[in-house]
């Protein structure tokens, strides 16, 4: 086991890191404040000369560092070292879409969950909470984003180039999963091309028009949808397996002509309970629920979506029966990580899930709760209730 003394040590070092970070924010500040007006569209070229840097790195330090000191409790998190520059800009963005009553309530919120959370995690999180606490902002976003929808291509070095595509999300994974199947169906014995390069031939080939010679069924998407927005009673978000939350509109246009499934969810944690099926090997329909309970793969800090992953047992499989709650999404990494290494899995009968690390590290995974508790029915203080969500594929 690793010296539990480093591991403080390490801990430590990483707090004094956000400390530092919060430090060199407010200086910044006081550093600049005090420039003639006429002097203050040229404040970052003053940083830049004092710390010898480009005015365009020292424009981006002034701006993160206005940000972050435009709200105080997320600057006096960061100060006390329990969240990173990164989630500080995260949350300061996240908050400045919202009126400042709604802002208020997001930012305490989420001030709460982050310091035990990676970016990725809370980023998902942040953008579910904005969705529920302003369904129409929200719309409104999407319906403007959506109409800058683009296609570009940028030339590079070596008779190379990029093309970049700008799509709704539900058009993005559609589009991904038939390149991505496509790509791995082609893989034939004596083919030396990797499944990127394979990637890269595919798209090509089908923007080109040349054909593809592969059978593949139609791609589809999932959407966990509550009931209650299905219904009309609300505006919750929906959750887009393997992207995270979309607009109730996106969701509902996605259900209306998909294939409804009905999924029950602790009312505390929003994850997705047993569904009472009792087998040793995950059956089609089990590796199905069990990718939509987990969203993502199950192991710390990964946001490799539940899709791409293997279901595996959460424990060492034996020979008797096991039920939904024993099988877990892993990526291929971590599914060796597990069954290679000395990290060890549990799970609670509440959904929620477990590792504990070599060196003796206790964290709960960051799998997506597909029906996370409404935050405007929670915030005096009384008990949401059950719900259940629909996921639909289509």
């Amino acid at each position: 086991m690793q010296n539990t003394t480093t591991a403080r040590e390490l801990a430590g070092a990483f707090r004094a890191l956000c400390t530092a970070q919060a430090v060199l924010a407010g200086l910044l500040i006081k550093f600049t404040e005090p420039a003639a007006k006429r002097d203050t569209p040229y404040s970052s070229d003053d940083v830049g000369a004092l710390l010898s840097m480009s005015r365009h790195k020292a424009r981006a330090l002034l701006s993160q560092a206005q940000a972050v000191t435009a709200r105080p409790a997320v600057f006096n998190a960061l100060l006390e070292g329990k969240i990173d520059l990164g989630k500080a800009l995260l949350i300061v963005g996240k908050v400045q879409l919202l009126p400042a009553s709604q802002a208020d309530i997001a930012e305490a919120k989420l001030l709460e969950y982050a310091p035990t959370r990676t970016y990725v995690s809370l980023r998902k999180w942040a953008s579910q909470l904005v969705c529920k606490l302003d369904p129409a902002g929200t719309e409104r976003r999407h319906a403007e984003k959506r109409r800058r929808r683009m296609v570009e291509k940028t030339n590079a070095d070596d008779g190379m180039c990029s093309l970049h595509v700008r799509l709704t999300a539900v058009d993005g994974l559609l589009a991904w999963g038939r390149i991505d199947r496509l790509a791995k169906s082609l893989a034939i014995p004596g083919d030396r091309r990797t499944l990127d390069q394979r990637r890269a031939d595919v798209t090509r080939d089908l923007l080109v028009g040349e054909a593809v010679h592969a059978s593949l069924r139609q791609a589809k998407v999932q959407v966990t949808v509550p009931i209650t927005t299905l219904i009309g009673i609300n505006d919750d978000p929906g959750v887009l397996a393997g992207y995270g939350p979309v607009p109730a509109s996106v969701a509902k246009e996605i259900a209306a002509g998909g294939t409804w499934k009905r999924i029950l969810t602790d009312p505390a944690t929003g994850i997705a309970l047993d569904v009472g099926r009792t087998e040793y090997e995950p059956s089609e329909a089990l590796r199905e629920f069990v990718k939509a309970r987990d969203g993502i793969c199950s192991a710390i800090g990964c946001d490799q979506a539940a899709e791409n992953c293997t279901v595996d047992h959460c424990t060492p499989a034996s020979d008797t029966t096991a039920s939904a709650m024993d099988f877990r999404s892993l990526c291929q990494h971590h599914q060796r990580m597990r069954h290679e290494s000395g990290w060890t899995c549990h799970h609670m009968d509440d959904g929620r899930h477990f590792w504990i690390t070599p060196s003796g590290g206790f964290y709960e995974s960051e799998s997506e709760p597909i029906a996370d508790p409404s935050p405007t029915e929670n915030l005096d203080g009384g008990n949401p209730g059950p719900r259940a969500p629909g996921a639909a594929d289509a």
